[in-house]
């Protein structure tokens, strides 16, 4: 009669396997940016360059171009041009309103858009030419714009010649630009206050001496 024994060491190198720690399996997750199928072109964007998007209540996706506005709701795309009622192009802004209405801006002006039609609504005259940067809605549904500081000026002095225009301002704007000749006075901060008050005298003086002449003018 045969007995097999088993080998103490055999014994010890199988336990030693058993008990070795397994490694933590780590599945491999493709980043979905990068995931082809994720993606869509839109042919209808091809072409003239857009410089704005924005989504309106709806959903809707508006985008400014260089030709005017393009609608998609998801389904269609409608173009809208001057032809339509924009006021100027390229769109450089746009900002859908909480009650629906979706305003463009353009070099010309701003533009809203309102039971299916555009309309201008500033400024009122074609004449003008306000450059506005930028257009946001406010909590009440008051619609704020931020023009160009020149152009506000500009307006002004139009309106009352005795009026006296002061900018003080943070950018450093060359003595030889165009932009400064609609200002009286120009302070660049950070400024000293006796600097400030100096000038402030100096435009007040200036108020005075423009009021004497325009009663002399009318008397």
């Amino acid at each position: 009669m045969t007995r097999h024994q088993q080998s103490p060491t055999l014994l010890l190198i199988l336990a030693l396997v058993l008990c070795a720690p397994l490694a933590a399996y780590k599945p491999e997750m493709p980043d979905p940016v990068y995931e082809d199928w994720r993606w869509e072109s839109y042919p209808q964007l091809q072409g003239p360059s857009f410089r704005a998007v924005a989504e309106d209540v709806t959903g809707a996706v508006w985008f400014g171009t260089d030709k005017g506005v393009k609608r998609y709701d998801g389904r269609t795309w409608t173009e809208y041009t001057e032809t339509d009622g924009l006021f100027g192009a390229p769109i450089n802004v746009l900002c859908p309103a909480s009650v629906g209405r979706v305003y463009a801006v353009s070099r010309l002006g701003i533009s809203v858009f309102e039971d299916g039609a555009w309309r201008r609504i500033f400024p009122a005259s074609p004449d003008v030419n306000w450059t506005i940067w930028s257009i946001r809605e406010m909590s009440d549904g008051a619609i704020w714009s931020g023009l160009s500081g020149d152009q506000i000026a500009r307006e002004i002095r139009l309106a009352d010649p005795t009026v006296v225009t002061f900018l003080i301002t943070g950018w450093d704007i060359h003595a030889e630009d165009d932009r400064l000749s609609e200002f009286d006075f120009h302070l660049k901060k950070p400024r000293v206050i006796g600097e400030l008050n100096a000038t402030l005298v100096r435009a007040i003086s200036l108020r005075d001496r423009r009021l004497r002449e325009k009663s002399s003018q009318s008397a």
